[in-house]
């Protein structure tokens, strides 16, 4: 998508998005994203307490 926009903008004569075509590939190519990797990893969640599990039947009534 970037190289894309680079193309395009240039053959338009639009520099600007050149420039943002350029960091759209800089993004893909560094496997970065606007937060610049600042993302928080994902926990793990333990799974195996399933006998604390609690089920309350609901039964709806015919109007």
């Amino acid at each position: 998508m970037g190289v894309y926009i680079i193309v395009t903008s240039i053959t338009g004569k639009n520099y600007v998005f050149a420039i943002i075509g350029g960091l759209f590939v800089f993004q893909a190519l560094t496997n970065t994203g606007c937060a610049a990797c600042a993302t928080v990893p994902a926990s793990k969640v333990d799974q195996n307490d399933t006998e604390s599990i609690e089920f309350e039947e609901i039964k709806a009534e015919k109007g």
